[in-house]
């Protein structure tokens, strides 16, 4: 994974992003093993302690102190008085005490990302360092995990995959990630309820919900960041929870029929990540990525693109970079290939081939396990190839998967850039019913699959785009899976030039306008009027009006709002117009039939 640590150091003491672990353990006398107990909270904390990036503190709330604690300056033990724990409802009371006693002393140590962790769960070793880089001011719920059964040695993946409607984070206690100031948590003499309260009145469960009521929304972990650990013997909600509450010992049934059926093996790298053994089991196919570039008369940004890919490619020999330059000569591309050394495959076509023929080429050339396209004209997190490997490492049945993209504005903007920043006017994925329509400036796809599915199709009246979307139909009509991942995203370029944008959009429109009479066209794909009849006074007027509605929402000035909207609807009528010629086209070669 990606090392943050460099990232962002002039922040290092900014307490509004401090990130802060919160352990509470239970009382020596509510377990019967509290030897098990201590050797899973060292586990635990050894967990926490290899974080990759080190700027994190560690607060152990607790009634009963182990002589054996790590001798570390991030971490602080909490002494909090013994209370009641006959019953289970008193475990998680007193459980809950120590949440409370150690976010006191978290909001005295001036707040930010407070991660409350079970003493038995472990935690990804590149959380702080995500968090820390992301910022996500509302905070975090970590949707995707896995579930470790200590006594069978079992693990799972558990996430939307697994069943739509058993989130992680409704599971494990340790999945949610709090952003609180000082005035948030208070201290044990405010009056009323404290923000941190009424967030965490429900725990893990209800903090969505109630940060939702606040109209705020939380981020996700792209990767799975934490894992449940269950047959330990001692976990309270495995065993007088399911004496003492019906419901969750529904809960708990569904969970073994989920793990039973999404069982994975236990690699190296889950060993690195959380400290978990491998399965002596056979080795499962490596993940090896081809990252495939696809460039034309664009060296500048390609150059731009091999600088954000270089630390991600470095000293890395299951990655590679294959880029093929569809037949345009200029000495720049050769200084900005050259001066990159991760750039070890550089094919230089002799003319212009098309953009599915030049990345067929780029196929052929790779070797690795899956190939991850991305356009010239984007620039990649610095985890992008981090993010997906460990998609694809965690989620070993889908065959592809489709990231999103968002705005990649010039400084300073213009009135372009802010147009297409503000309507969405670059390549996004689609979901139309349950297929997905994927975009290749963001795409990784098995490279197995690719050529069972016969690549891109070469077809030169496609007019230079559709090639994604085709491939897409086919995909959908497979036995393969495909997924879109929306936390996987690159920043892509707006604001080139008003006719180029145009241009661009035309054959958007002209290549979707051929694919309508496809086979594998999904119901409701662009079947609107204007392909057969061209009503263009009607696409006008239903566009403009409701990118006029998106600007004044946004608050835009009235010569903004004008702007941005006649701007959006000259290209969404340069889509439309493609789309009518494309159709016609196909439509009269099909009549005409084979030559």
């Amino acid at each position: 994974m990606v090392d943050f640590r460099d990232l962002n150091n002039s922040d290092r003491h900014f307490s509004g992003f401090k990130f802060t672990f919160a352990v509470p353990l239970v009382a020596k006398g509510a377990t019967r093993d509290w030897e098990k107990v201590v050797d899973l909270l060292l586990a635990t904390l050894d967990c926490l302690l290899r974080q990759t990036d080190p700027r994190f503190e560690i607060l152990l709330a607790g009634t009963d102190r182990p002589p054996n604690l790590p001798t570390d300056s991030r971490l602080t033990w909490i002494d909090v008085p013994t209370d009641d724990t006959d019953t289970w409802r008193d475990a998680l009371n007193d459980a809950g005490r120590k949440r409370q006693f150690a976010a006191w002393e978290f909001g005295r140590r001036g707040g930010g990302y407070l991660m409350f962790v079970d003493a038995d769960d472990l935690v990804s070793r590149h959380l702080v360092a995500f968090v820390r880089h992301d910022r996500n001011t509302a905070g975090y719920v970590l949707r995707s995990g896995f579930v470790y059964n200590q006594r069978l040695q079992r693990l799972s993946r558990l996430d939307s995959l697994s069943r739509k409607d058993f989130d992680f984070s409704h599971v494990c206690g340790s999945s949610v990630i709090l952003h609180l100031s000082p005035d948030d948590v208070g201290t044990a003499t405010t009056p009323g309820i404290t923000r941190y309260q009424r967030l965490f009145a429900e725990g893990h469960i209800g903090f969505e919900k109630a940060l939702l009521s606040e109209e705020l929304r939380p981020g996700e972990i792209p990767f799975p960041a934490a894992v449940y650990l269950t047959g330990t013997g001692v976990n309270l909600s495995m065993t007088r929870a399911a004496v003492e509450n019906a419901d969750r010992r529904h809960q708990l049934a569904a969970l073994e029929e989920i793990c039973s059926s999404n069982q994975i093996r236990a690699s190296e790298l889950h060993g690195a990540d959380f400290g978990l053994p491998p399965d002596p089991g056979p080795e499962p196919s490596p993940v090896r990525l081809s990252v495939c570039v696809i460039t034309y008369r664009r060296p500048q940004r390609m150059s731009r693109l091999l600088d954000a890919l270089t630390p991600m490619l470095e000293g890395r020999k299951d990655r590679e970079l294959i880029v093929v330059n569809d037949g345009s000569h200029s000495e720049d591309y050769e200084k900005a290939v050259t001066s990159h050394t991760v750039c070890k495959t550089y094919l230089k076509l002799e003319k212009n081939v098309g953009i599915p023929a030049a990345r067929n080429v780029a196929a052929k050339a790779a070797t690795g396990s899956h190939l991850i396209y991305i356009d010239d004209d984007c620039v990649p997190p610095p985890h992008w190839l981090d993010w997906i490997e460990a998609r694809l490492r965690t989620n070993p049945e889908l065959d592809a998967v489709g990231g999103t993209t968002s705005p990649l504005e010039p400084k300073p903007s213009t009135i372009l850039s802010r147009t297409e920043a503000l309507h969405n006017l670059f390549p996004q994925p689609r979901q139309i019913g349950s297929d997905v329509l994927f975009v290749t400036a963001n795409f990784a796809i098995r490279r197995d699959c690719f050529w069972q599915m016969g690549g891109f199709f070469e077809d030169p009246d496609f007019g230079g785009a559709g090639e994604d979307t085709e491939l897409s139909f086919r995909l959908n009509r497979s036995v393969f899976r495909v997924a879109v991942d929306r936390n996987w995203s690159v920043a892509h370029d707006v604001g080139e030039g008003l006719v180029k944008n145009l241009k661009r959009y035309w054959r958007y429109g002209h290549g979707n306008g051929r694919l309508l009479l496809s086979p594998g066209a999904p119901a409701g794909f662009d079947g609107n009027h204007y392909l057969v009849k061209g009503r263009y006074f009607r696409e006008f007027t239903d566009s403009f009006g409701r990118h006029w509605n998106t600007a004044a929402a946004r608050g835009q000035g009235f010569i903004e709002r004008l702007l941005t909207s006649t701007i959006a609807t000259m290209i969404h009528l340069s889509y439309c117009h493609g789309c009518r010629i494309g159709f016609i086209s196909a439509r009269d070669q099909l009549l005409k039939g084979p030559p």
